[in-house]
C-alpha cells in the first residue's frame, strides 16, 4: 500500500510539473464600434485608376454627385493571445463588419443584412511572436512569423495585414527591425511572385526626440501584383527618415519619405498598353503641438504635409506613391472631409489607394497647412477644432478633379486644366467619455471646394460644342462613433 501511495504521489507531481511546463495564459482584447455618416460629396468612389497605371485624372463623383447621403455601419475586432512563460505568444485576430445597416445579402462585410446570419467574420491576423534563445541574452530579439500587421510610419506610408517574418532587436540604445513580407505568390515553380524586404532603425532615449530611418524594397515579377494580362516587372523602393518626441512643452512628429523605382513592362503588358517608366516622388510631413498647462489644458498645433503629384503629360511618374495594399488612406488623423480622421476612416475624398498596385494613397498629389486647437473643459469631454488649406500638386491636370480646357468631340482628345486649389476645410470633433471603456465621438467638417475638384461633363460638352465643367457643391460630412474597447 505504501508503495502504491508513493507511486500515486509521484504521478501527481509529474503530471503537475508537466501542466506547469505547458501552462498558457489566455487574453482577449478588441472593440465594438457603431458609426453613423451624413454628408454630401465627401466620399470618393475611386472610379478609374490613379494616373500611376492609367494616365489621366481620377473620375471623382459617381451618381451620388451633389446628393446628400446617410448610413450606419458596425465593426468589431477580437484579438486572442496565448502567452507561454513570457517567451512565446500565439495570436489570432478576427474582424467582422456591417458596412451598411440593411445591406444586401452577401458574405464579406455584410453582417447588417436583415436577419443577420452572414458569413461576415474575417481572419485578420494569425502569427507566432517569440524571443530568440541565446541571442536575447545580450541583444534582446523577438521574431514574429505569420500573417500580421506590417507597419512602417503608417500615417504617411504603410500599414497592411500580410504574411511575412519580422524581427525586432535591441542592441544597446539602438533598436532595429528587419522585414520580409510576401504580397503575392504565383505558381510555385515560376518567378512570378512579389516580395518586400526592409530594415528600420531608431534610437530612443538619447535625445529629446527619437530619430529613425528605414528602407523598403519591393521586387515584383508580376506587376501590379496581379495585372491580369502580360508580364510586368517592377523594382520599387522607399527611403525614409523621421523624428518623434517632445522638446519642452512642444510635441513633434516629422517624416520625409522618398518613393522610387522602375516598372519594366515586358510581353503583352496590361490592357492599356503600358510602357516602361520610372517612378520618383517624395512626401514631407510635420506636426508640432504646444501644450499650455492651465486649469483646462489647451493644445495648440500646426500640421503641414507636401507630397509630389504626377505630370500627366509625362510617361514617367513623379508622384509620391505608397506600397500596394497599404491602408495609409484610412489612418492619418488630418481632417474629416478630404482626409481621414480618427472617427471617419471610411469617409474621405482622398482615397487613391489600391490593393493591387502602388498608388497615391491619401497624401500623393496634395499638400496642406493646418492649425488646430484642443481643450478638455471637464474630465469626460474633449473638444478639438481645426482649419486647413488643401492644395493640388499634380501637373497638367488635377489629382481628383478632371476639369478640361479643350475637348475634341471628333477624336475625344482632352486637355485637362491644371488647378492648384482643392479648398479650405474647417471642422471640429468632440469626444465624450461615457464610461471608462465607452466613448462617443461626433465630428463635422465643411470643405469650401476649389477649382481642383471641378469635373468635366463629356455629354454636355459634346451637345453644346463648348467646354462644360461642373463645380461640385461644397462637400461636408457629419460622422459619429460609439466605441467600446476591451
Amino acid at each position: 500500500m505504501k508503495r502504491l501511495l508513493i507511486l500515486a504521489i509521484a504521478a501527481v507531481l509529474v503530471l503537475g510539473l508537466a501542466a506547469a511546463t505547458y501552462a498558457v495564459d489566455f487574453s482577449a482584447s478588441g472593440f465594438v464600434r457603431v458609426r453613423s455618416y451624413m454628408g454630401m460629396n465627401a466620399l470618393n468612389p475611386r472610379a478609374g485608376l490613379p494616373p500611376f497605371i492609367e494616365p489621366g485624372p481620377v473620375v471623382y463623383f459617381n451618381d451620388a454627385y451633389n446628393d446628400s447621403e446617410a448610413w450606419m455601419d458596425t465593426r468589431f475586432r477580437l484579438r486572442f493571445a496565448a502567452k507561454a512563460n513570457d517567451y512565446a505568444t500565439g495570436v489570432i485576430y478576427f474582424e467582422g463588419d456591417s458596412t451598411r445597416w440593411g445591406e444586401a445579402a452577401g458574405t464579406r462585410n455584410t453582417g447588417g443584412f436583415w436577419n443577420a446570419d452572414r458569413a461576415a467574420v474575417e481572419l485578420k491576423q494569425f502569427y507566432i511572436d517569440f524571443k530568440v534563445p541565446g541571442l536575447s541574452d545580450f541583444a534582446p530579439t523577438t521574431i514574429k512569423a505569420g500573417v500580421q500587421g506590417f507597419s512602417v510610419r503608417s500615417h504617411v506610408l504603410l500599414f497592411a495585414d500580410g504574411a511575412g517574418v519580422e524581427t525586432n532587436t535591441a542592441a544597446g540604445p539602438v533598436k532595429f527591425n528587419l522585414y520580409w513580407y510576401k504580397p503575392a505568390e504565383g505558381a510555385d515553380h515560376r518567378a512570378d511572385d512579389s516580395d518586400i524586404y526592409g530594415a528600420q532603425v531608431w534610437v530612443p532615449g538619447l535625445l529629446p526626440v527619437t530619430p529613425g530611418g528605414y528602407v523598403l524594397y519591393m521586387n515584383s515579377n508580376d506587376y501590379p501584383l496581379r495585372a491580369g494580362t502580360g508580364t510586368q516587372q517592377a523594382d520599387l523602393y522607399w527611403i525614409g527618415a523621421y523624428a518623434d518626441g517632445k522638446i519642452g512643452p512642444v510635441g513633434l512628429q516629422v517624416d520625409f519619405v522618398y518613393s522610387g523605382g522602375t516598372v519594366d513592362a515586358t510581353g503583352a503588358g496590361v490592357a492599356t498598353g503600358l510602357a516602361d517608366f520610372d517612378i520618383s516622388g517624395w512626401c514631407f510631413f510635420a506636426d508640432a503641438v504646444y501644450t499650455l498647462e492651465m486649469a483646462m489644458p489647451l493644445d495648440i498645433g500646426f500640421t503641414g504635409m507636401y507630397a509630389t503629384g504626377a505630370d500627366l503629360t509625362d510617361r514617367d511618374f513623379d508622384g509620391y506613391v505608397i506600397p500596394p495594399g497599404s491602408e495609409e488612406p484610412y489612418i492619418g488623423d488630418w481632417s474629416i472631409v478630404y482626409y481621414a480622421s480618427a472617427i471617419n476612416d471610411g469617409v474621405r475624398i482622398a482615397n487613391l489607394g489600391s490593393g493591387t498596385q502602388a498608388a497615391y494613397g491619401s497624401a500623393g498629389g496634395t499638400w496642406f497647412a493646418k492649425i488646430y486647437a484642443g481643450v478638455k473643459p471637464v474630465d469626460w469631454m474633449k473638444v478639438k477644432a481645426y482649419a486647413m488649406y488643401i492644395g493640388d500638386t499634380t501637373d497638367h491636370g488635377n489629382t481628383i478633379g478632371n476639369a478640361a480646357s479643350t475637348f475634341n468631340v471628333a477624336t475625344g482628345a482632352i486637355t485637362y486644366t491644371d488647378d492648384s486649389d482643392i479648398g479650405i476645410e474647417v471642422g471640429a470633433i468632440i469626444d465624450f467619455q461615457i464610461y471608462k471603456n465607452l466613448t462617443y465621438s461626433i465630428g463635422a467638417g465643411y470643405l469650401f471646394a476649389g477649382d481642383a475638384l471641378d469635373t468635366f461633363d463629356t455629354v454636355a460638352s459634346a451637345a453644346a460644342g463648348v467646354i462644360v465643367n461642373d463645380e461640385p457643391d461644397n462637400p461636408w460630412a457629419v460622422v459619429s462613433q460609439l466605441i467600446f474597447k476591451f
